[in-house]
């Protein structure tokens, strides 16, 4: 839809799971068909892997807090630091992106940034 309303678009595709980490799951089938996707509507592909970020600061933390009998959800803290911190911030200090637009949940937040 971007694209069709004359938007430059690309994709990115993060990874926050790595090989190295215990309980793995396998993200060849979701790269699979997002590589099949922007061939289609011609769009270019990134990847990015904070799967480091992921498990220092996100899974790590749910371990510690189950070993406490507490049980964090570990989506919210992924949201909040991972996909609305460090992915927006990527996209506009490393990518030089305007906007950011996911699937995965709908937020319109309209920043404005100065360079002092």
């Amino acid at each position: 839809l971007l694209k069709q309303r004359g938007y430059f678009v690309d994709a990115i595709f993060m990874k926050n799971w790595s090989k190295n980490n215990l309980l793995c799951n396998n993200i060849k089938q979701d790269y699979s068909d997002l590589k099949i996707i922007c061939n289609c509507i011609k769009i270019k592909l990134y990847v990015v892997d904070f799967s480091s970020n992921y498990w220092n600061s996100i899974f790590l933390y749910f371990l510690n807090e189950y070993q406490c009998y507490n049980i964090p959800n570990p989506d919210i803290l992924c949201n909040e630091y991972l996909k609305f911190g460090i992915f927006i911030n990527y996209c506009k200090l490393v990518l030089n992106y305007d906007f950011v637009a996911t699937g995965h949940y709908l937020k319109i937040v309209f920043y404005i940034f100065a360079l002092i």
